[in-house]
């Protein structure tokens, strides 16, 4: 019975072990790197989560976009994506990467992430 009682243990310590070290690599996975465009990578991590190391980043970069809530109207996106390419000159590309981490944190819907890369892909989103 003991040594029954040892190969449990053993094996729920293993399976600690193997849980930790996959929790660690993930965290190393979940890096930002910023692209000679203004944009970065890494905005959400290997398991889809938005990538908090981003946050900071998106907010000086789309200020009014990084405001928005979990169910803005397609009008308060296109607003907030036009102030930040006007104001603060955000190109497309920065614009998709707010949209991107938006989208993952509140999630949005599937028709509001359709509409909104719509506005992206078309440059509607001033007009």
């Amino acid at each position: 019975m003991k040594s029954l009682r040892t190969i449990a243990l053993i094996s729920v310590g293993a399976l600690a072990l193997i849980g930790v070290t996959f929790n660690s690599a993930q965290a190393t996975t979940c890096a930002v790197t910023k692209n000679q465009n203004g944009t970065i990578n890494g905005v959400l991590c290997a398991n889809g989560q938005p990538n908090e190391k981003a946050k900071s980043y998106l907010r000086a970069a789309t200020p009014a976009m990084m405001k928005l809530t979990a169910k803005p109207s397609i009008t308060k996106i296109k607003t907030a994506m036009c102030t930040d390419s006007t104001t603060s000159k955000a190109t497309s590309p920065m614009l998709d990467n707010a949209v991107t981490y938006l989208a993952a944190q509140f999630k949005w819907a599937k028709s509001t992430v359709n509409q909104t890369d719509a506005l992206l892909v078309n440059g509607s989103y001033c007009k």
